[in-house]
């Protein structure tokens, strides 16, 4: 057990304590210490249970689902309009749902959002024309999406705010653990439609797994209604969750001792500041300023996830097969960064992660599309960097949306993770144009300025991200030692073992 007289340390201890073994073993079992701690808490256990069953039914049929929208008639122009359609569904309906969570409570708000992503998959399932498909998309905008920044609001809104980069992290990390699952199984149930139940026929086995989604939407609609008395009617009255172990333990990421958390357990939250890591500063202008790093990171990310297949097939006429190995270990990848992002920024701040990973996403970006030969050693640093920066990206979502969430009171939180979804949705939509049209835009060899004619687009992301480094070193509060590492009064501190 670690002792509560330990020192406090800085962040290249922890590594060297153990190596990157015993790290990655703290990670892991911080994650499987939150989720027993959910799923103890009945107040989060419906909503966390229901957003496992959405999030693994969902990706089970996402292999399929483009070609089977082709074999009902849509168009490669319709797949985009329909992603659009859905995108500004979830956009304008964001907000309006945090607003449901802060005013009437989260179950109306969660109900709804899981009913109409039920029928969206039903409709779109039993699809027979394209205008089915529309209709079916369209509610599936007022409520898919929604669904995982609404269930996520709630757990936010009832937990202790220094304890909520865990929680979102932590919240990320099993919805994204869950699709990369439901993916991978996708041949395994192909092969049971086919072989096994005799389902040749292309479309019917298609309607099938669309099917999936619904099944499990409903399910966990169902349980949900069914056990509406755990899910805490109005969060601003709500104790805190407590992340921490009730079993004697220490903190598996803070190292805080029982007798260290008792002062901040089942305290009745209000609008006052709580001091934590960072100690923020609960202003607009601050939730402002960290949304539009948010936004940056949105954009960097779209644009990157686009951009790769097109450039390895332009530039080392790589197909389908091969990309899709190394889209494997990158989901693989930037979900374990997702993971570690707690124990990362409890030991060298917040604010001083955000900046350095920001600064290193920049780094790769300007030199991941830079290679204009085929070889091994191109081919190699590419998918380097180019997975470095995807992970750099995925590290700094968990931090920056708590970050934004501590900005405002407890009690407005439905509202700021509804914003904070919008606005990270505006950036995936600049993102994804922006990025193809500059792509193609110097294309032609004569018109480029470095080793790629493709590199501009990700040239402009790492200035972009640098902006967003820049500004996060001004959003940073300089008068708390939490940023760097250091114990902050009231906060959480990290000790040696």
């Amino acid at each position: 057990m670690m002792s509560s007289s330990s020192d406090e340390i800085c962040s290249d201890n922890i590594i060297k304590s153990g190596g990157l073994f015993s790290f990655s073993a703290r990670v892991f079992k911080a994650q499987h210490n939150l989720a027993l701690s959910l799923l103890a808490d009945r107040r989060c256990r419906g909503p966390l249970l229901v957003i496992w069953l959405a999030s693994f039914g969902g990706a089970l049929h996402a292999p399929v689902t483009t070609f089977y929208l082709l074999e009902v008639g849509a168009t490669s122009m319709d797949v985009g309009w329909l992603g659009f359609f859905q995108a500004c569904g979830s956009l304008v309906c964001g907000p309006i749902y945090g607003w449901l969570l802060d005013h009437h409570g989260a179950f109306l708000a969660m109900s709804l959002a899981a009913f109409m992503c039920t029928a969206g998959c039903l409709i779109r399932g039993l699809a027979t024309d394209i205008s089915m498909v529309y209709i079916g998309y369209a509610v599936l905008g007022l409520g898919a999406a929604n669904l995982w920044t609404t269930v996520l609001s709630y757990l936010a809104s009832i937990t202790d705010p220094s304890q909520r980069q865990i929680v979102v992290s932590g919240y990320l990390f099993q919805t994204t653990t869950l699709q990369i699952l439901g993916k991978a199984l996708y041949p395994l149930v192909d092969w049971v439609y086919r072989d096994i139940f005799g389902v040749t026929r292309t479309l019917p086995r298609m309607r099938l797994h669309m099917a999936e989604c619904t099944l499990f939407c409903f399910v966990a609609f169902s349980y949900l209604v069914a056990r509406n008395g755990d899910v805490a009617v109005n969060t601003k009255t709500e104790k805190y969750f407590n992340a921490d172990n009730d079993d004697g333990k220490e903190n598996l990421i803070s190292g805080d001792t029982p007798e260290d958390r008792e002062r901040g357990k089942d305290v009745i939250k209000d609008d006052e500041m709580t001091p934590g890591l960072d100690c923020p500063t609960r202003s607009i202008a601050r939730f402002c300023g960290l949304s539009l790093v948010l936004v940056i990171q949105s954009f960097s990310n779209a644009a990157t996830q686009v951009l790769w297949p097109l450039y390895l097939n332009d530039t080392f006429q790589w197909t389908a097969n091969e990309f899709a190995y190394f889209l494997f270990i990158s989901s693989v990848i930037c979900t374990a960064m997702i993971a570690a992002a707690p124990i990362v920024e409890h030991t060298i701040g917040r604010v001083a992660s955000q900046i350095i990973a920001s600064t290193l996403a920049a780094v790769a970006a300007v030199f991941c599309f830079q290679f204009t030969t085929f070889g091994l050693i191109p081919i190699g640093l590419h998918i380097t960097l180019t997975i470095a920066l995807l992970g750099a990206l995925s590290f700094m979502e968990p931090g920056l949306k708590a970050m934004s969430s501590q900005a405002l009171p407890s009690r407005l939180q439905g509202t700021a993770f509804g914003i904070l979804n919008s606005l990270s949705g505006i950036g995936s939509m600049i993102g994804n144009p922006a990025a193809t049209w500059l792509y193609g835009l110097y294309s032609k060899e004569e018109l480029y300025f470095f080793g790629n004619p493709h590199a501009l687009p990700m040239i402009i992301v790492c200035f972009v991200l640098l902006s967003g480094s820049m500004l996060l070193a001004l959003l940073r509060d300089k008068g708390c030692a939490g940023d760097v590492g250091s114990y902050c009064p009231g906060g959480l501190s990290v000790r040696v073992p």
